[in-house]
């Protein structure tokens, strides 16, 4: 069996490994556009659009694949099932994410509302924050994206905050001890 053929009538290794790689391939595609603005074109339309395109992929090899006994389809049918089953867990996970950032975000807060008791005003970066109070915070949220934080020149507030999902970024007020989502 040559290589064309192998591609043509896949084996269950070959569709083993194409499995895994359209897993992965999949799941990057779906977490990259879930960080893109979501005012006209958010996650769910690219979703729908790659599928569209597999299913008209699938209807377009199933008649190759009848004509000249090919399982080509094969390739299509298992890009689409993967893709509904990370669509459907998607939402749940990224609301997982999300909140389980601002839980984490917490002991970012705690530290620097330590700190500024501690010396009287806050720390110029969040690495003098660690170094002073001998704390190990975190610098990743759960989405993949960075905490970032910057020193105002007043003197009860700072800015704490990180991109996430739909163009948008959480910025957390010490004032008011809570977090607002702007895009």
């Amino acid at each position: 069996m040559n290589e064309i053929e192998l591609i043509l009538k896949p084996t269950k290794g070959i569709l083993t490994l194409f499995s895994f790689f359209s897993f992965l391939f999949l799941l990057l595609y779906v977490w990259y556009f879930s960080f893109v603005w979501a005012f006209i074109f958010g996650v769910n339309s690219y979703i729908i659009g790659l599928i569209l395109l597999l299913v008209i992929g699938w209807f377009r090899f199933n008649k190759l694949d009848r004509l000249y006994n090919w399982h080509f389809k094969s390739y299509f049918s298992i890009a689409i099932v993967q893709l509904l089953i990370i669509w459907t867990i998607s939402t749940p996970v990224r609301t997982w994410q999300i909140d389980r950032s601002l839980v984490r975000a917490k002991e970012i807060t705690g530290a620097l509302s330590t700190y500024k008791q501690k010396f009287g005003q806050y720390p110029e970066n969040l690495i003098d924050l660690e170094r002073q109070l001998h704390v190990n915070l975190p610098n990743r949220t759960c989405l993949g994206t960075k905490y970032r934080y910057e020193k105002t020149k007043e003197e009860d507030y700072y800015y704490l905050y990180f991109n996430s999902y739909y163009g948008y970024a959480a910025h957390y007020s010490p004032v008011s001890d809570e977090w607002v989502f702007f895009d």
